[in-house]
């Protein structure tokens, strides 16, 4: 095949091989990131027979192959979102799933979940017509994780959301579920069944989801998961089959867990917060009205004294004084989304307790958003026009995050900062050179600088000629294929290089007048290095030297890798938060 063929997949009889045909690029180079569109992409399910002579078993031979699926609406999401395993699976010799965007009901019209990623059925009994292909979980949800119980043969997944056969404990909660996980099941291969909630989710609960891995094992008269929560990071908690003897009333997801019993979290004393404040989800609108963005607010506790200067203050400057500095939190990715809980990655676990730290020992408030780009809000914000290289759109989000934030009667809207790593180091360049009279200060933790030199350091095609070769597992050819080179192929690259540069924070560095801080491995696998290089070369060219402090671990990757750096960078990031913002 002149395709990329992925995913192969026995049946459980070795007699059915089922893959995934992805259709080359129908965009330049899009491999379903934030911002972009993945390639179109089939099914394909091939009959296998085994020859045999004197009764020996020979080689396999293929009978025949046929295309059973095929989507070109959306594109194959899988590499773009984020978290958990969408794998194309087997439930029995005549159905198969596979993850999908786009769903359409009678007559071809899409139905309320195109556009959100959910499992879809393949009944290989039907042609191949549309008919024969039934969504799993119907809603406006996203389900990030599935895996096929084998005991059972039941689909357990993982999604946020609200389920259609679940009242929500309150109405206005309906909308507001987006931001966490929920574990579910259903039968795949019955088409009158439902999804039946096991271990619900909530706006401060998030359920099984891993870092790697399956964040769910399903087994014989029991399931386990990942479960966090605000003071907690994600443990494992177990559930078995429930009995008569279960009391239901002792367990607030009783009426929803699909036939198991109560909730029990291992070694549930052993990891908690000694202090800590719960978040609460804000929702705002973007700056174009093109979507409602949602953030966690973490707020000093009441009775704790703020570590800003107000000495000597008279009873006009009361109000004022009362008043604190406000940290912007933007993730990296940008293929993620933050909760008001612990994250099921350690890296994010460790950024949601350092905004807690923020709050609740330095007595400053901090903003998480979840920008656009980002994951859990559906395939149009996740592959956003006119983001990230083709426009910065997404920066809109962060800016008005900020100024939600500065417009809180209980922030100092004169001390606003922000930080984040890698995408979020990015974002805090962009605040800070884009908005310096809003974003007094930031910390930058692996920041893409410039997305022509980081695009040539990843061996992407869309701003070179002959880009960059690159060995290993991200090797790409070193020029544009054959249905690609042409004049017409220079004079795009120049454009998109322009583009790209307008959507950098290189374009306007010349604006920045907040204090900075630079943080990165000087081994860093992700961004590189040049970037924060780049980043002090291009002050000190425009005479802003003075307003840029670094902070370099050396021999240490993306994020770093040791506790030690970590937990250095953590405390050189409130520091130097600390102190600016009080200076400002």
């Amino acid at each position: 095949s002149v395709d990329t063929d992925i995913s192969p997949v026995w049946s459980s009889d070795g007699s059915q091989l089922a893959w995934i045909r992805t259709l080359g690029s129908q965009n330049e180079y899009d491999r379903g990131l934030g911002g972009q569109r993945g390639p179109s992409f089939e099914v394909w399910v091939a009959s296998i027979s085994s020859s045999s002579s004197n009764g020996v078993t020979g080689r396999r031979v293929v009978k025949s192959a046929r295309r059973v699926f095929s989507e070109s609406k959306y594109g194959l999401a899988d590499d773009g979102s984020g978290y958990g395993s969408r794998p194309l699976l087997w439930v029995n010799s005549h159905t198969l799933v596979v993850g999908s965007e786009a769903h359409s009901g009678s007559g071809g019209k899409p139905t309320e979940s195109d556009g959100w990623l959910h499992p879809v059925a393949i009944d290989l009994r039907q042609d191949a017509d549309g008919g024969h292909v039934r969504d799993l979980t119907p809603g406006a949800f996203e389900v990030k994780h599935w895996v096929l119980g084998h005991h059972d043969g039941m689909l357990y997944v993982v999604h946020n959301g609200r389920v259609r056969d679940v009242a929500a404990k309150e109405e206005e909660e309906e909308e507001g579920l987006l931001e966490t996980r929920t574990v579910s099941r259903i039968d795949p291969s019955n088409s009158s069944d439902v999804l039946r909630v096991i271990a619900a989710g909530g706006e401060h609960v998030i359920n099984g989801m891993s870092n790697s891995g399956s964040g769910i094992v399903p087994l014989k008269g029991m399931i386990a998961y990942f479960s966090a929560g605000v003071d907690r990071p994600a443990l494992v908690a177990v559930r078995r089959a429930a009995t008569a003897d279960d009391d239901d009333d002792n367990d607030e997801n009783s009426k929803d867990n699909a036939a198991f019993g109560p909730e029990v979290i291992i070694s549930d004393q052993l990891f908690r917060l000694p202090s800590f404040v719960t978040p609460r989800t804000l929702r705002f609108p973007s700056e174009d009205g093109a979507y409602m963005l949602s953030a966690q607010l973490f707020l000093p506790p009441q009775d704790s004294k703020s570590k800003s200067n107000h000495s000597d203050e008279t009873s006009a400057d009361a109000a004022a004084a009362a008043a604190v500095p406000g940290v912007l939190f933007t993730h990296g990715g940008s293929q993620r989304q933050m909760f008001s809980a612990f994250h099921f990655s350690p890296a994010y676990a460790a950024l949601y307790a350092l905004n807690q730290y923020l709050a609740c020992e330095l007595g400053m408030a901090v903003l998480s958003v979840n920008y656009r780009s980002g994951i859990g809000y559906g395939h149009d914000f996740r592959v956003c026009k006119s983001c990230m290289w083709k426009g910065a759109a997404e920066y809109g989000d962060v800016r008005a995050a900020g100024a939600l934030l500065a417009s809180l009667k209980q922030v100092d809207g004169s001390k606003i900062g922000l930080y984040g790593l890698s995408y979020g180091g990015l974002n805090t360049m962009q605040g800070l050179v884009r908005d310096p009279d809003l974003f007094k200060a930031g910390v930058a933790n692996a920041p893409v600088f410039n997305w022509i030199s980081q695009a040539r350091r990843d061996g992407a095609k869309y701003v070179d000629v002959q880009p960059q070769y690159r060995r290993g597992f991200h090797a790409l050819e070193t020029g544009p294929l054959s249905d690609e080179a042409s004049p017409e192929w220079l004079q795009r690259a120049l454009e998109n290089q322009a583009e790209a540069y307008k959507s950098s924070p290189a374009s306007l560095i010349q604006n920045l007048k907040g204090q900075l801080l630079v943080i990165q491995g000087d081994a860093d696998d992700e961004v590189a290095f040049s970037e924060s290089i780049g980043i002090v070369r291009a002050l000190r060219k425009a005479g802003l030297g003075r307003y840029v402090q670094t902070l370099v671990f050396p021999d240490e990757t993306h994020g770093l890798a040791k506790y030690k750096s970590q937990l250095q960078a953590a405390e050189a990031t409130a520091s130097f938060l600390l102190e600016t913002l009080n200076a400002s």
